[in-house]
């Protein structure tokens, strides 16, 4: 897909040259080639129209998550989060949330991991996914753990181990 998104960059086929520079990134990223994985799809970002940008600004705060870099991923997740947002694309949004919360969890702002966590948790039940609901229920579990609410922290693991075993038995 390099020589492809190379090839395309250079000629007047722009939804080509999108299109090999989204999957050279996916497959730089696979290849955890986070450097390349990341100038492709800020390409990608700056070829696509805003609506599809979503998906791309998601990509690549998850290789920065990935790299460390969480300042920069929390910032690719908010405009993620905000794209998908206002195209009402819920699965993206609760994805882009959970990698904005990731990344303030880390730096250790865990009042932002929180309300990044209940903000993702939401847009997991708009988007009617059970298993975004009761990961983003064991993410705050261990926000509360993390935040030394032992018993707030067991009563969330609780939840969502219950709610694992009812869609276990559906």
């Amino acid at each position: 897909y390099d020589q492809l998104a190379h090839h395309y960059l250079h000629s007047d086929r722009r939804d080509k040259a999108l299109t090999y520079c989204e999957k050279a990134g996916d497959r730089a990223s696979e290849r955890f080639i986070s450097k390349a994985a990341v100038d492709y799809y800020s390409t990608a970002i700056d070829l696509s129209q805003k609506a599809d940008r979503a998906s791309l600004h998601l990509k690549r705060a998850l290789v920065w998550r990935r790299v460390g870099e969480f300042g920069r991923s929390i910032s690719d997740g908010e405009n993620a989060a905000q794209i998908a947002e206002e195209n009402h694309d819920f699965e993206i949004l609760y994805k882009a949330l959970g990698a904005i919360r990731y990344g303030h969890r880390n730096l250790g702002d865990l009042n932002a991991a929180r309300t990044f966590s209940q903000r993702a948790l939401l847009a997991g039940e708009k988007a009617n996914h059970a298993v975004f609901r009761i990961r983003e229920i064991l993410a705050l579990g261990h926000i509360e753990m993390d935040q030394g609410n032992l018993k707030k922290a067991k009563a969330t693991f609780e939840d969502g181990l219950r709610d694992a075993r009812d869609l276990e038995d559906r």
